[in-house]
Parts: C-alpha cells; structure tokens; sequence
C-alpha cells in the first residue's frame, strides 16, 4: 500500500494580502486513508472534458486558465491546472479557474465528513523563477484557492451564474531539496476554515459547510488578490478526496 512519509514541509503558507483561513497542514505522505476520493482514482477519474473554464474574460479581462492530464494517457493520475493571471486589466481583479458542476452525490455519508483532502505538488522551481524575473515586484503567483458548493444551482450549465459558494486560499512552495517536485504535499482543508463567499465578497451571515449530502461545484482558482499576484501560474493537482 506505500510507505507513509513523515516529513512535515510546512504548517501553513500564508497568502500575498492575507493569511490563508489556517492552510491546514501541508505534509508529505504517500497514502490518503480513511477517505473518498473524488477525483484521482481508477473509479473517481478526473475527466477533464466535464469542467469549465471560468475567468475575468466574462468581465473583459484577460487571465485564462486550462486543466490537462498531468499524464496525457491516464486520466485519474493528475491534472495540471495552468494559465495566465492578468492583474492589470481589471485594476487588481484578475481571476481564472476551472469548474466542475457535475452533482456528486454523498449521500447520508456526507454526515461522517469533515474536511477535504488536496494532493499536490509544489511549484516547478523553474516556473517560479520564471515569473520573478517576468514580474517586476515579484508577485509571482503561489497562492491558489479551493471552491466548493452544495447549494443547487437553477442552471448547472451557466458559467457566469452567480451563486453561494465556500472557499480556502493555499500558498505552495518552490521544489527544493526539502520539497521535490516529485513528492506529495497533502492539504487538509477543514470544514469550518471553508469562507462563505458570494461574488468573491465574504457572507458572515450564511450558515458554515457541514454535512454535505451533495457537492455541487468544485473550481480551483488563481486570483490576483487585488495586484498582489501576476502572470503565468502552473499547479499539479494529483488527487481531491474528502474524510
């Protein structure tokens, strides 16, 4: 089954304006346990050609933002979510994502859950590099944000409808010797860290995530955190479970 890893790489990372809501615990291990994969498995596949791009474009911005096989002949070994973030157009407002709007069903499970699991890797150093040396204030981009919803959506096929939504920002690291490209970071988002969130505003007032019994959006996201955060972006996703 794999050897578990104990090698902590970092607590938390914190974001380019703010803190990330607690990054939960970012280690390195082999082996997700006590978890259902929902994207990343032989049975749960990430099947690309389900999701969304989702960018300031609708805004008349100019980020973009695709989702590729990390291994273009499997479909459940990874996905690469990459693009362009484009602060400048929109004064500071630049955002691209993908989005799945697929209903996924938990089921009375859902009451067991606590938090979801993200397994990734950290920033190509060579990427990172390149967007200091292409960003004059070295506002590369390495701080990502996780969306999730279980609210029903009226039409689950419209990309610029606006709804309710849960949201937890993470910052990766360069590989370096202590953190290869090559090992797992492991993200655990917790339930109560997840930020209600309408049009990118937080809403205090809505009820926290709790005892999913479906997930109705799942988007990861580059936002530039009002010009805090430019240019080309690359984040290898190899798996999203949730325990």
């Amino acid at each position: 089954m794999g050897t578990t890893l104990s090698l902590l790489i970092h607590t938390a990372f914190p974001g380019p304006t703010r803190p990330p809501q607690t990054a939960g615990r970012l280690q390195e291990r082999a082996l997700i346990t006590d978890s259902w994969v929902i994207f990343g498995s032989s049975t749960r596949p990430w099947n690309i050609e389900n999701w969304q791009e989702v960018s300031d474009r609708v805004r008349g911005g100019r980020s973009e933002g695709t989702l590729a096989y990390l291994h273009p002949s499997s479909r459940s070994e990874g996905v690469v979510f990459a693009g362009t973030l484009d602060s400048k157009t929109l004064r500071g407002a630049g955002f691209a994502s993908q989005a799945y709007r697929q209903t996924i069903p938990l089921g009375t499970r859902g009451d067991h859950y606590t938090a979801f699991v993200l397994q990734v890797q950290p920033l190509e150093h060579a990427h990172s590099e390149n967007n200091n040396n292409k960003n004059n204030n070295n506002n590369h981009v390495r701080t990502f944000t996780f969306v999730v919803s279980d609210r029903p959506r009226s039409d689950p096929a419209a990309t610029t409808q606006s709804s309710l939504v849960y949201q937890f920002d993470f910052s990766l690291p360069p590989a370096t010797p202590a953190a290869k490209l090559d090992h797992t970071i492991l993200i655990r988002i917790p339930f109560e860290k997840l930020i209600p969130t309408y049009r990118g505003r937080p809403k205090k007032d809505e009820k926290p995530f709790v005892h999913p019994h479906e997930l109705t959006q799942i988007s990861f996201m580059a936002r530039s955190f009002f010009d805090q955060q430019n240019g080309p972006f690359h984040l290898n996703i190899l798996r999203l479970s949730i325990e």
